[in-house]
């Protein structure tokens, strides 16, 4: 299974169920109705943390694969973003700086979602392990 579809059903297959306002047991019996803004709110949230990480993922490995000799052309050319670039990328103290900063949004954003994602999805895939596998509240998978 590649890595896409692995994040096609992580993320598509809640949705999915969520679209339609299903209705799940709860461990007492009663009946709570699960509509999309349950399901859309925290996924969005988990999203855009995702794309925060991806973020600084690619900002460090850009800097580790740029050439100076590319970023010298592309500053003769009259690029302003390629001149930055280049200073970073001469002085290893500023390209030390920068890789620092991204690992630190990297561990910022990854703690971020482990804290927000676990909470949240447990909640709202908690009825429906109730129900389909008929355990309590109280049972620890």
């Amino acid at each position: 299974m590649s890595k896409w579809s692995v994040v096609f059903y992580a993320v598509a297959g809640p949705m999915v169920l969520g679209w339609f306002s299903l209705t799940a047991v709860a461990a007492e019996g009663a009946e709570q109705s699960v509509t999309i803004i349950d399901w859309l709110i925290p996924l969005t949230i988990i999203a855009l943390l995702i794309i925060l990480n991806g973020l600084y993922v690619s900002a460090e490995f850009s800097i580790l694969g740029t050439r100076a000799s590319q970023m010298e052309e592309m500053r003769n050319n009259g690029n302003t973003s390629a001149a930055h670039i280049l200073s970073i990328l001469e002085h290893p103290d500023e390209q030390d700086r920068y890789i620092a900063t991204a690992q630190l949004g990297i561990t910022i954003a990854s703690l971020g979602l482990g804290m927000y994602a676990e909470p949240a999805v447990a909640h709202l895939i908690e009825p429906y392990l109730v129900a389909w596998f008929n355990i309590s509240d109280a049972t620890t998978l």
